[in-house]
């Protein structure tokens, strides 16, 4: 099946960039998205849509959600919370086409240091939010599904400039069985990804096509890539 993974950095359908993104998917024949940073709306108008919970602990976040996941399938045990220990807003999961697909938007390290509930060191909450997935994580293998996780990790893989500690738990989780096809993809401009796709045992990932941030006719997209694979589960 096709997959589109994209941090659309709030691009509204109503605006050039967001209607460039959805004739874009549109046009892919894709089977399931991953939108990190996204509006409402941007979503083929077919198909089956979920969204993480509205409050990630910033004002004006009508019609914002952090991660979504949209199938041309039914969704079935979806999950907007995964556990208490995940700082909200920020997860969705369900089951799709015989996969358990998490979609993640980790928090970057500055996440309520110095804006929101400036409540925060830098990198607290995006520790927090691993450790509180490795849980979600934990549970979900006890099913008999295979698990994609997927979205905006906020961390290069390999290590670049994060701090080893911080890589270390990233690590931490994706040594329990994942691979990360993703890790070692350059962007247009030449830097490691921070949005990743990490598949169990029984699928398999073949990267696509890596969409440039900006179009050739010169529009800025995102500060993100688009990235499309070709998954496949395994006999």
């Amino acid at each position: 099946m096709k997959l589109l993974l994209w941090n659309t950095a709030w691009a509204s359908p109503r605006f050039p960039k967001g209607m460039y993104i959805k004739e874009y998917a549109k046009s892919s024949n894709l089977d399931i998205i991953c939108y990190t940073e996204v509006r409402l709306g941007l979503e083929p108008e077919s198909g089956y849509f979920i969204e993480s919970l509205p409050d990630y602990g910033y004002s004006k976040t009508e019609g914002k959600r952090k991660v979504s996941l949209w199938s041309s399938s039914q969704w079935e045990q979806v999950d907007q919370v995964g556990n208490g220990d995940l700082p909200s807003g920020r997860f969705i999961s369900g089951i799709s086409k015989g996969i358990r697909f998490v979609g993640v938007c980790i928090p970057w390290k500055d996440a309520h240091v110095s804006s929101g509930r400036k409540d925060r060191k830098s990198w607290e909450d995006h520790i927090s939010y691993i450790e509180g997935l490795k849980k979600i994580i934990k549970v979900y293998k006890k099913e008999s599904y295979p698990i994609c996780i997927l979205g905006d990790y906020n961390q290069r893989i390999p290590r670049n400039r994060q701090p080893e500690h911080v890589y270390n738990y990233l690590m931490d989780l994706l040594s329990s069985g994942f691979e990360t096809k993703t890790s070692d993809t350059l962007d247009s401009d030449g830097k490691l990804l921070i949005d990743h796709i990490s598949v169990s045992d029984g699928l398999s990932v073949d990267i696509e096509e890596i969409h440039p941030k900006t179009t050739k006719d010169g529009l800025t997209l995102s500060d993100h890539v688009g990235i499309i694979v070709n998954l496949t589960q395994c006999d």
